[in-house]
C-alpha cells in the first residue's frame, strides 16, 4: 500500500509502518495550505515561493494559484498509478476540516484515492465529499468514529499473571504512543508476550485495533476502555495502552482520566519533552514539578483502587530538539529528580523502562 499523506511530519507514521513492514512508502511531505511531492526539485521550490510571495501581494491571485496547485498536485498523483490512499493526520484544536483543504480532498477523491481522517469531522457525513467518493468509488474511513455501542464500567479484576501499562504525560503530544509502540516492541523482542492497545487515530492506523477515545461520550469512556483492556490482557500477559491528554491539561483531563479509570493499571510509565514548563498553547499554564505530576497520576488509581497502588515505573523523555550530550543530560536531569529510570525510546531505546517494569 502506498499513502499520500496531509501531515505536519510524517516520520511517525512512516517509521512504525515501516518497521511492521505493512507497507511500501511513497514519502510525501505535505504543507499546511498546499501539497508537493517530497523532496521537490529547487526550480519546484522557487517557483512556489514566487507564487505565493506574489499573491500576498496580490490577493485576487490566490484563486489562481490554488488552481496551479491543484493541477500540480493531479498531475504529480497520475504519475504515480500506485498511490491508493490520501491520509489527513493533523489533528487541529477542535478537528474540523479546514476550508482550505477540501480541494484537495475532492482533487484526491476524483484521481481514486481512498480517503482516511483522523479528524473529529467525518468526511464521511459531508454530502458534497460523501457524492464524490461515491460517484468516484472511493472508500472513506473516519477513523474517529466511536462504535454505536456504550457501556459503563464494571471494575473487573484483570486476569492474574497480565500486566496492564498505560502510558501518561506531561501534557499531549510528548511521545505516549511512541513509547507504548517501543515498549511493546522491545517486550517482544525479549520473548515476552506483548500488545499495543491504541486509543488515538493514529495508533489505530499504525495497530489496525483500538478506540478512539476522545470521540466516546464521557459516562462511557472508561467502561469501553475497561472492555478493550480486559480483552487484551486475557490474550496477552504484557499490555500497554497509548496514553491521551494529560491530567493537568486544561482542555483534554477528561479523557486522561477515563482511560486511567478503565485501563486500570497496574504500572504507569510518565512521558514529557525534555525542557518544557508549560502546557503547549497555554503560556499562563505552568507545568508541575515532575515529581508532582507522577504522584497525582499515581493518585488517581488509587482513588478507586486503594488497596493496590499503582506506580509510575520510569520517565520516557522527548529529546529530538536537543544534541545527544543535552539530551543525555536531560535523561540524567529526570533520573535525579525523580529516582526513576529515564530515557528517550527512539534515541537510546526502551529496555531501561521494561527492566524496571519487570521488576514491579
Amino acid at each position: 500500500m502506498i499513502f499520500l499523506c496531509l501531515l505536519p511530519s510524517p516520520i511517525p507514521l512512516f517509521h512504525y509502518l515501516k518497521i511492521t513492514r505493512r507497507t511500501i512508502f511513497l514519502s510525501i511531505l505535505v504543507a499546511r495550505e498546499h501539497m508537493a511531492m517530497y523532496q521537490p526539485k529547487e526550480s519546484q521550490v522557487r517557483e512556489e515561493q514566487e507564487a505565493r510571495a506574489l499573491a500576498s501581494k496580490r490577493p485576487h491571485l490566490k484563486q489562481m494559484r490554488e488552481k496551479r496547485s491543484a493541477h500540480c498536485i493531479m498531475k504529480n498523483i497520475m504519475r504515480k498509478p500506485t498511490l491508493l490512499y490520501y491520509y489527513i493526520g493533523i489533528a487541529p484544536m477542535g478537528g474540523a476540516l479546514p476550508p482550505a483543504w477540501r480541494w484537495q480532498l475532492l482533487i484526491a477523491i476524483e484521481a481514486g484515492l481512498d480517503i482516511i481522517s483522523g479528524l473529529h469531522f467525518f468526511i464521511s457525513d459531508d454530502e458534497e465529499l460523501r457524492t464524490a467518493a461515491a460517484k468516484r468509488g472511493v472508500t472513506i474511513w473516519d477513523v474517529r468514529r466511536p462504535p454505536e455501542k456504550n457501556r459503563v464500567a464494571q471494575y473487573i479484576p484483570h486476569r492474574p499473571g497480565s500486566h496492564t501499562v498505560l502510558l501518561v504525560g506531561s501534557d499531549c503530544a510528548t511521545g505516549k504512543m511512541t513509547a507504548a509502540l517501543e515498549l511493546d516492541r522491545e517486550a517482544r523482542r525479549r520473548g515476552m508476550s506483548s500488545a499495543f492497545v491504541a486509543t488515538g487515530q493514529t495508533g489505530i492506523i499504525i495497530s489496525g485495533n483500538g478506540l478512539p477515545v476522545d470521540r466516546i461520550i464521557s459516562d462511557f469512556v472508561a467502561g469501553m476502555v475497561e472492555e478493550m483492556v480486559l480483552d487484551f490482557t486475557n490474550k496477552y500477559d504484557w499490555v500497554f495502552v497509548e496514553g491521551q491528554g494529560a491530567l493537568n491539561h486544561p482542555g483534554y483531563s477528561p479523557v486522561t482520566l477515563g482511560l486511567i479509570h478503565g485501563s486500570m493499571p497496574d504500572a504507569m510509565i510518565f512521558s514529557h519533552i525534555a525542557g518544557a514548563t508549560t502546557i503547549e498553547g497555554y503560556d499562563h499554564c505552568p507545568l508541575p514539578s515532575l515529581s508532582r505530576m507522577i504522584q497525582f497520576n499515581e493518585d488517581t488509581v488509587s482513588w478507586v483502587r486503594p488497596e493496590r497502588p499503582c506506580k509510575v515505573a520510569g520517565l520516557a523523555l522527548v529529546t529530538h530538539h536537543l544534541s545527544e550530550q543535552a539530551a543525555r543530560d536531560a535523561v540524567k536531569q529526570a533520573e535525579d529528580e525523580t529516582g526513576l529510570p529515564a530515557t528517550d525510546v527512539l534515541r537510546f531505546g526502551a529496555g531501561v523502562l521494561m527492566d524496571a517494569l519487570s521488576k514491579l
